[in-house]
């Protein structure tokens, strides 16, 4: 959290690249704000399980996961380490 442009992404990125050949299943998100809909009719809920999906296709590497519940990345990576 904090203002545009200080370099946020950019340490997280760094952070990731430098982290991430320790982690089996790893995903950078950079943009999240862009990615949540907030469009008119979808809620909170709806948006958040189409960021689960999301985080869980690419982690998994698997074209368009289906996540039913806000528990679905846990259950299905609950015994994995994960970046």
């Amino acid at each position: 959290w904090g203002p545009a442009g200080i370099g946020k992404t950019t340490i997280a990125r760094a952070l990731f690249d430098q982290l991430s050949t320790e982690f089996h299943f790893k995903c950078f998100m950079g943009n999240l704000k862009g990615s949540y809909r907030s469009t008119i009719g979808v809620d909170k809920y709806d948006s958040d399980l189409g960021l689960q999906s999301q985080l869980l296709s690419r982690i998994l590497n698997r074209k368009d996961m289906e996540v039913h519940n806000l528990r679905g990345v846990k259950e299905w990576l609950h015994d994995q380490r994960v970046l």
